[in-house]
């Protein structure tokens, strides 16, 4: 069997379970409503604290010109939404201590 390069929400949940010490039924409504509420502070606008690991920020990319690669034309690039997203620097030193396969 091939491995997978990213690890699945079901692996997650299943993991979750484990370390709760509860059923993957309980867990994966625990892991739906913790990222319902995390859209909810994202839509905020204001800088989100994820544990001690990670700082996001929902922002808006404003509008720019571009050029199309294909067709040479310049073009206007509507804004977009972006998701900004810093270790914290305890994490980071964490972080730079494992030892990734």
């Amino acid at each position: 069997m091939k491995s997978r390069k990213t690890f699945s929400k079901k692996e997650f949940i299943q993991l979750f379970a484990k370390n709760l010490a509860t059923t993957q039924e309980q867990a994966e409504r625990i892991y739906g409503t913790y990222l319902e509420t995390l859209s909810q502070a994202l839509e905020t606008g204001k800088p989100v604290l994820v544990g001690d690991m990670l700082r996001l920020q929902a922002k808006l990319r404003p509008a720019s010109n571009c050029v199309n690669p294909r067709t040479k034309e310049p073009m206007e690039r509507a804004a977009r939404p972006y998701l900004k997203c810093k270790l914290t620097s305890e994490f980071e030193q964490v972080v730079s201590q494992w030892q990734i396969l």
